[in-house]
């Protein structure tokens, strides 16, 4: 305690316990998509009231994800981008579209708290029904520059989940 009676510590600390569940969760509900999808068989399938659930909580846990690991990367090293592989790709500047290159974790994070907009990847099922394919689409500005981000949210949980061993 300082003199003022305020406990003083040094910064945020994420429970990594809640991070490996936001990164399960995040991964099944892209992976359940499609079989869940596959068992609405009618217009009045009770099921279809779900559908509308699913972005709410993937936008959560994605969020809740990359701010943790932000969070716990500036505490650290900040070194996570290089002991990771790419986890989709980044055009950086949309006045030149072809210049897309690989986007590392760290900067997914940054993408993901910072994105304007928000795309979600559908795909139909055999019933008819769409379901989420497990790929993102993310646009923003930085520094005036339009941005457009294809993030592939399996390799962006491998990824998250591969550096979880150094914030233990």
């Amino acid at each position: 305690m300082t003199d003022s009676g305020k406990v003083s510590n040094q910064g945020h600390r994420p429970d990594i316990g809640d991070l490996k569940r936001d990164i399960y969760e995040l991964l099944a509900f892209f992976l359940s998509s499609q079989p869940i999808a596959e068992l609405n068989d009618s217009s009045s399938d009770p099921l279809q009231q779900l559908d509308a659930l699913q972005r709410d909580l993937i936008t959560k846990r994605l969020i809740s994800v990359a701010i943790t690991i932000r969070i716990l990367d500036d505490q650290g090293t900040q070194v996570i981008d290089l002991l990771t592989a790419y986890c989709g790709t980044i055009t950086k500047d949309m006045t030149n579209p072809g210049e897309a290159c690989g986007l590392g974790l760290r900067d997914a994070c940054n993408k993901i708290i910072h994105a304007r907009k928000v795309t979600f990847d559908t795909a139909t099922a055999s019933t008819g029904r769409a379901y989420l394919y497990p790929s993102l689409y993310l646009e923003g500005t930085e520094r005036k520059k339009a941005w457009t981000v294809d993030l592939d949210v399996v390799k962006f949980c491998r990824e998250s989940a591969s550096v979880l061993p150094m914030f233990l």
